[in-house]
C-alpha cells in the first residue's frame, strides 16, 4: 500500500516541471512575436 504522501510530492514535482515548460513556452513565443513585429517595422520605416 503506497504512503499517502509520496502521491503529493510527485504531483509537486511534475507540476512544476509543467510550469516551467509553459514558462519556458510562453518567453518563447513573445521572444518571437517580438522579433517579426520588430522586422515588420523596419521593414516598414
Amino acid at each position: 500500500m503506497p504512503r499517502p504522501g509520496g502521491s503529493t510530492t510527485a504531483g509537486v514535482k511534475y507540476l512544476a516541471i509543467y510550469g516551467a515548460c509553459g514558462g519556458m513556452l510562453i518567453v518563447a513565443m513573445q521572444f518571437v512575436e517580438y522579433r517579426f513585429l520588430f522586422l515588420q517595422c523596419s521593414v516598414e520605416v
